[in-house]
């Protein structure tokens, strides 16, 4: 994957913290969720932020799309701080930014058909006809391996692997710049996670997005990422190249990683 020097994404000094009832008498816990999070992602990159279950990654993630907000710090995009960013202005932002989740069923409404959720954004977004709109979806359809024949059916009667790929589909129909994704194979079977990374590296060379893959699975992070951060206990611990990482890390947390994972790796 071909990266440039170019930053496309910007997190400064990122903070977040939940406050927990601790037990039945209403006391209250602080928990730092992120903590000073400094990290940059370039044009044409994808990024791994690996880390177990409640380090924060998911909670960046979410932040960077203004899902949820920083309780400081800030986010640039393309060299605008979005931050603050009414819900008019990031509006437009949206389409160049987009996510793919990690529950491929719970992202698409059940009582929709899939050509009208296809069809959704380009709505939204766009002046485009419904036979632009349908050309472009047929198109985009066949590049993550569904037949546009099939989309007239129900989230339900496709399986988990086709849905992710629907998501996907869904996802790139705006032509985002920029994409995240939070466990987007953790769900699917370890026979189909393999051909959906495929997926994303091939799509990521046609569209030239630059994404932030999130994983609890290094080995999933190894296969698909030019860079690798790793998150524990809210703070981002290591950053560097993938195979870096993988052949000399520094930190204590990344060397258990790595000493944790069974020997067979997704092949490149």
């Amino acid at each position: 994957m071909q990266k440039s020097n170019q930053i496309i994404l910007q997190c400064i000094n990122i903070n977040k913290s939940y406050e927990l009832k601790k037990g039945f008498f209403g006391g209250k816990i602080k928990i730092d969720a992120l903590k000073n999070i400094n990290l940059n992602i370039y044009s044409n990159e994808i990024l791994g932020l690996v880390g177990e279950s409640g380090s924060g990654k998911s909670t960046l993630g979410k932040i960077i799309l203004r899902l949820i907000e920083p309780d400081s710090g800030r986010i640039i995009f393309n060299n605008q701080d979005i931050t603050k960013l009414s819900y008019r202005d990031m509006k437009k932002v949206r389409t160049k930014m987009q996510a793919v989740f990690q529950d491929p069923l719970s992202s698409l409404n059940p009582r929709m058909r899939v050509i009208d959720l296809l069809r959704e954004p380009l709505k939204i977004h766009t002046k485009m006809t419904l036979r632009e709109i349908d050309n472009e979806i047929a198109l985009t359809l066949n590049q993550v391996g569904i037949n546009i024949d099939d989309t007239y059916k129900y989230p339900h009667e496709f399986s988990g692997g086709q849905r992710q790929r629907i998501n996907l589909a869904r996802a790139l129909l705006l032509k985002p710049e920029f994409l995240v994704a939070d466990e987007p194979v953790s769900s699917l079977d370890v026979s189909i996670q393999a051909q959906i990374l495929n997926l994303f590296m091939e799509l990521q060379k046609i569209y030239r997005f630059s994404m932030l893959f999130i994983s609890h699975d290094l080995r999933v992070v190894r296969h698909i990422s030019d860079r690798i951060a790793v998150i524990s206990k809210g703070e981002i611990v290591e950053l560097g190249e993938t195979q870096k990482i993988f052949h000399q890390p520094e930190n204590e947390y990344t060397k258990k990683l790595i000493s944790s994972l069974p020997e067979k790796h997704f092949s490149h």
